[in-house]
């Protein structure tokens, strides 16, 4: 049990690993292909493509061309995720820089594009990646502003907003991490917890069972839900018992269960589960709160 466990929480955190990177690939084509349009239609004319509209055109088809290759490497699950997150974000950065580039630079607002990328690889890859990655990213705007204004005059306010900008996606990035972590701690624990009250169940059902004095547990509907081996014996029922009705099994027992029921000042009384068995003495009780909880019936064999 508690070798399986840890392999089942890495699975479903890699099932939820890769959900993340397929709504981040959502994000890009749609990003991608409002690019497109809102370039053609010219809605914004004095924002995408200001300085190079053909380099903003060719980039902006390109990010989504690439958004479908990476859609197809992402239904295939190859190469593995922390290289497919790399590769992801490496794409993002440049074709966000490179856009940028064409429209004014930092100052036209494209660079706060990549905060999604960055908090998304950073809830799937560790800290240092995730601090890593930032960082080349804002290189990449630092870099992509000083290609932009060489050699003309240095436009200090927009050094100013790449720095800003760049903060932003560490802090961004650390506290998508940081969620992250904590989320993956507390799904560890609780599968820690889960595991233990599992041993504890399956550790209960194995004293039950070699106890000498018979076990019965009744759902609400008076259903047989289990039974150890000495009420198997002590009964002796002519069918397969768990998931019948008592008064398949013992239909003497069945009416004591129903006078109790009706009145739990009542008192259970010897009975014979069939022609020549032992006379047995059951004692009942709620395993919970309220009329639906479970029955546990005890039975006690009077000749012992």
């Amino acid at each position: 049990m508690s070798t399986v466990a840890p392999t089942i929480r890495r699975s479903n955190t890699n099932l939820d690993d890769w959900q993340i990177l397929r709504v981040l690939l959502i994000y890009r084509i749609a990003l991608a292909g409002m690019l497109v349009v809102l370039f053609y239609t010219k809605v914004a004319p004095h924002v995408l493509g200001d300085q190079q509209p053909e380099l903003f055109q060719t980039v902006s088809h390109s990010y989504l061309a690439a958004s479908a290759v990476l859609m197809f490497l992402l239904q295939r699950n190859w190469p593995p995720l922390s290289a497919q997150a790399y590769i992801q974000f490496a794409a993002d950065s440049f074709a966000v820089a490179l856009l940028a580039y064409a429209s004014a630079g930092v100052p036209s607002g494209l660079g706060t594009l990549l905060i999604t990328p960055t908090v998304a690889c950073a809830l799937i890859l560790g800290t240092r990646m995730a601090v890593l990655m930032a960082s080349v990213a804002t290189v990449m705007l630092f870099g992509e502003e000083f290609y932009r204004q060489f050699p003309a005059d240095w436009n200090a306010g927009a050094f100013t907003q790449t720095g800003i900008l760049g903060a932003i996606l560490m802090m961004t990035a650390l506290a998508g991490n940081l969620v992250a972590m904590r989320a993956r701690k507390s799904e560890a624990r609780a599968v820690k917890v889960g595991t233990e009250l599992a041993n504890m169940s399956r550790l209960n059902e194995n004293i039950v069972e070699i106890l000498q004095t018979g076990v019965i547990v009744l759902d609400a509907d008076e259903k047989i839900r289990m039974l150890n081996a000495a009420a198997r014996r002590l009964l002796d029922p002519p069918v397969e018992p768990v998931g019948q009705d008592l008064e398949l099994v013992a239909p003497a027992l069945q009416q004591q269960v129903s006078n109790w029921n009706a009145d739990s000042q009542y008192e259970p009384s010897v009975f014979n589960a069939h022609a020549g068995a032992a006379e047995l003495l059951p004692r009942f009780s709620r395993l919970g709160w309220g009329p639906t909880a479970p029955l546990l019936i005890l039975l006690e064999d009077t000749a012992s």
